[in-house]
């Protein structure tokens, strides 16, 4: 029978929990419970792209450092923001480069 190790604490709950029931063929129930914790293996793997981008000269962009998103270019034009650059701007890639010329919002 599967085992379920609980989280930490109360206050550590796991990032995905499955609790279900199976009917075997012999007429009992199962109850299977598996915990997941993808929280510490998604920061380990952002950390690692970070090292990697960083490591072959890319600059990564932090919040702060984005424009707003818009729901399109014409909304982000008529507050200012634009034209992004494939390749140079991370606001390139929530829009549509309807040209493909490798600029949006221009």
């Amino acid at each position: 029978m599967p085992s379920f190790d609980p989280p930490d604490s109360a206050d550590d709950p796991p990032d995905v929990s499955v609790d279900r029931q199976v009917s075997r063929p012999d007429g009992h129930q199962s109850r299977t419970k598996v915990a997941l914790r993808t929280g510490p293996i998604l920061a380990g793997v952002a950390a690692l792209l970070t090292t990697i981008a960083v490591g072959v000269g890319a600059q990564v962009a932090s919040s702060d450092d984005l424009d707003p998103k818009f729901r399109s270019c014409a909304e982000a034009k008529s507050h200012g923001y634009g034209s992004y650059r494939d390749g140079e701007d991370v606001e390139y890639g929530w829009y549509r480069d309807a040209d493909e010329d490798g600029i949006v919002c221009d």
